[in-house]
């Protein structure tokens, strides 16, 4: 499972050696995970978290409302997590 998280990072442009990756287990609906990785002597916490598709049935549309009250305050993009990578 843990090669999975880092190649799941590594899409949103994450770089560097991942230190650890945990499982948050005080969550009731969804799967969360951290993981920390270290670039130039730079480490970086990253969250990960799966939808229940039981509970979000249609998570595309939960998606949407992440994307829609979080816009990025950077580029022109609502949510820009190239942004909050750098």
């Amino acid at each position: 499972m843990e090669k999975n998280l880092i190649d799941i990072c590594r899409k949103f442009g994450v770089e560097g050696e991942c230190r650890f990756a945990n499982v948050i287990t005080n969550g009731h609906i969804n799967s969360t995970y951290s993981l920390g990785f270290v670039n130039n002597g730079d480490t970086r916490v990253y969250v990960l978290q799966r939808i229940n598709k039981y509970v979000f049935q249609k998570p595309d549309e939960v998606m949407e409302n992440v994307i829609a009250f979080n816009p990025c305050g950077v580029c022109e993009k609502k949510m820009c997590l190239m942004c909050e990578l750098n």
